[in-house]
């Protein structure tokens, strides 16, 4: 059984527009072109015109895409809470010693 929304993606490559297919909530493009026929080739088939030799279809799946996306998504966020706490480590090290630290004065008693 062939879906619907293919075959008008491939009626409409056959009137000479480019049809894209996308199905299956974004997960799979489906690109149909037609492709002319050299003039001085023979017909490959019976049903080649003399103009249109035929569809190309190419359908491309986008699932590997969107996984490795969602993986670099979660390693910058890995990434950017382990830079916050270096940051934030070195500044409370920083504050702690070199500002807060009690002055010799006060260290005396009265």
């Amino acid at each position: 059984m062939v879906c619907k929304p293919r075959l008008n993606a491939f009626e409409k490559a056959l009137r000479g527009e480019t049809a894209v297919d996308t199905r299956t909530a974004g997960k799979i493009h489906t690109y149909c072109y037609r492709f002319r026929r050299m003039p001085n080739a023979p017909p490959a088939t019976a049903m080649t015109t003399p103009v249109c030799a035929g569809v190309l279809r190419l359908s491309l799946s986008t699932e590997f895409a969107e996984k490795r996306i969602e993986s670099m998504r979660t390693n910058l966020w890995m990434l950017s809470a382990v830079l916050v706490l270096v940051l934030g480590t070195a500044l409370w090290l920083a504050l702690r010693f070199s500002v807060l630290r009690p002055s010799p004065a006060c260290a005396t008693p009265f």
